[in-house]
C-alpha cells in the first residue's frame, strides 16, 4: 500500500494529478485507513479547486489522527478554506492550531497573513455594501496582523525567511492601517444614520397604525352611536304608539259612555207617554 501511495505522490508531483487521484481513491476505498493517503488525496482536491471535498477529507483524517499531526492537517484545513475565500474560518482553524503549537512561527505568520487579507478585502468593498461589524472586524484583524508582522520581522536569526516576508507586510499592514481609519469613520456614521432612519420608521409606522386604530375606534364608536340612536328613536315610536293608542282607547271609551248618558233620559219620556 505504502509503495502504490509512493507512485501516487509522484504522478501528483509530476502534474499526473487524474492518475493520481485515481491511485488514492482505490487506496482510500480498501477499507484501511493510512493517513498519508488520506492527505494526499485531499491535497489532489485542494490543487484541483474543489476545497470543499479536500476540507470534508482534512477533517476526517483529522478525526482518526493519532499521531499528534493535528496542528499539520489544521494548517492544511486552513489553506483551503483560504483559497476558498472563507477566511474567518481558516482564522478559526489557525487558532485552534496555535494553542497545540504556539510555538511554531509559520502558524503566526499564516494567522496574520490571513487577517491582512480579509481586512484588505473589506476596506476593498464598496461602502454600501458592507457593515459596521465588517469594518469593526476587518480594523481588529489588521491590528493583530500589524501586531504580529511587527513581532516577526525582529526574528531573523530564528527565521531569516518568514522576518524578510514579514517586514514587507509590517509595512504595508502600517500604512493600511493609517488609512482604514476613514474606513471605520465613515462605517460608524453611516451606521448611526441608518440607526436614525431606522428609529424614525419605526416611529412613523407606531404614529400610522395609532392613527389606524383611533379611526377604528371613531368608526366603531360612530356605529355604535347610531345604532343606540337607532335603538332611542325605536322606543320612542313604540312608547308614542303605544300613547296614542291608549288615547284612542280612552276616547272611544268616553264616548260610549257619553252615548248611553243620552240614551237614557230618552228612553224615560218614552215611558211617561
Amino acid at each position: 500500500m505504502y509503495a502504490v501511495n509512493g507512485m501516487g505522490a509522484v504522478l501528483a508531483y509530476k502534474g499526473e494529478t487524474m492518475h493520481a487521484k485515481q491511485i488514492f481513491s482505490m487506496l482510500k476505498e480498501s477499507g484501511s485507513f493510512v493517513a498519508d493517503v488520506w492527505l494526499n488525496l485531499a491535497h489532489i482536491y485542494n490543487q484541483q479547486g474543489q476545497y470543499v471535498n479536500a476540507i470534508k477529507m482534512y477533517q476526517d483524517c483529522l478525526q482518526r489522527s493519532t499521531s499528534g499531526s493535528e496542528a499539520e492537517i489544521m494548517t492544511y484545513i486552513a489553506r483551503s478554506y483560504f483559497l476558498f475565500n472563507q477566511l474567518q474560518e481558516a482564522k478559526r482553524v489557525l487558532l485552534k492550531a496555535i494553542h497545540i503549537r504556539p510555538q511554531d512561527p509559520q502558524l503566526w505568520y499564516n494567522l496574520a497573513l490571513t487577517q491582512e487579507d480579509f481586512a484588505i478585502r473589506v476596506f476593498q468593498t464598496s461602502k454600501t455594501e458592507r457593515t459596521l461589524a465588517d469594518v469593526r472586524l476587518a480594523y481588529s484583524d489588521l491590528k493583530q496582523a500589524t501586531s504580529i508582522f511587527r513581532r516577526m520581522r525582529k526574528m531573523k536569526t530564528a527565521i531569516p525567511h518568514l522576518s524578510d516576508k514579514s517586514q514587507a507586510h509590517y509595512s504595508f499592514c502600517e500604512f493600511s492601517l493609517k488609512n482604514a481609519v476613514p474606513h471605520l469613520d465613515f462605517a460608524e456614521k453611516r451606521a448611526q444614520e441608518q440607526q436614525k432612519s431606522l428609529e424614525a420608521n419605526k416611529k412613523e409606522q407606531a404614529r400610522m397604525e395609532a392613527e389606524k386604530q383611533r379611526k377604528e375606534i371613531e368608526e366603531k364608536t360612530r356605529h355604535e352611536e347610531v345604532k343606540e340612536q337607532a335603538e332611542r328613536i325605536a322606543r320612542e315610536t313604540k312608547e308614542k304608539l303605544n300613547n296614542l293608542q291608549s288615547t284612542w282607547l280612552s276616547t272611544a271609551e268616553d264616548k260610549g259612555e257619553r252615548e248611553k248618558d243620552k240614551e237614557k233620559p230618552e228612553k224615560k219620556r218614552k215611558g211617561r207617554g
